[in-house]
């Protein structure tokens, strides 16, 4: 890219709000040595051996709580989406995890056989992230009667995902948002 931004140099430029500044992994205090491999290059050690989070962000601390349970159900999976019973130093997986119900799973069948009971929280979790996203902010209170009602639509139709993004591009608020110009 021309005229600066976005490239791949710029990429530790920018802080999670997406404002210039000092690299990501300086906010988070990570230091060089800790974030490289045996090798020098990423490290791969699976995630519950790594200790506590680092520390992050004021802006990205909200939307890091409750990540980290339902990780740990998927911590099979590398990061290209293999299976391994192993981490890349030979320790086994530990993959139990809690949800916030207080639920516990140890494979991605339980988990999923967990969260398949959820269907209508899911469902409603998907649909406000999304309007929320299509409407460039965060919601409010106010928004809630408007998503009940997609609920109860979206609810008749078996949770169906055409319907929820039918029902939001259709929805008041998507069709009276203000658009900055």
């Amino acid at each position: 890219r021309r005229g600066g931004g976005g490239g791949p140099s710029d990429a530790g430029k920018r802080d999670g709000a997406g404002r210039r500044g000092p690299g990501f992994d300086q906010h988070v205090g990570v230091d060089a040595a800790e974030a490289k491999g045996a090798h020098g290059g990423p490290a791969r050690a699976a995630m519950r051996g790594r200790g506590p989070p680092p520390r992050l962000p004021k802006n990205l601390e909200r939307a890091a709580v409750g990540v980290t349970p339902i990780g740990f159900g998927l911590e099979n999976f590398d990061a290209i989406g293999r299976w391994r019973d192993k981490d890349s130093a030979g320790a086994a997986i530990d993959s139990v995890g809690k949800l916030p119900d207080g639920k516990s799973f140890s494979t991605p069948a339980e988990l999923k056989r967990l969260l398949a009971g959820r269907e209508a929280d899911l469902a409603r979790n998907l649909t406000e992230r999304l309007m929320a996203h299509s409407l460039g902010r965060q919601l409010e209170g106010y928004d809630e009667i408007v998503i009940d009602r997609l609920m109860k639509k979206i609810a008749e139709d078996d949770f169906r995902m055409r319907t929820i993004i039918k029902e939001v591009v259709t929805s008041y608020l998507f069709t009276h948002r203000r658009v900055a110009k």
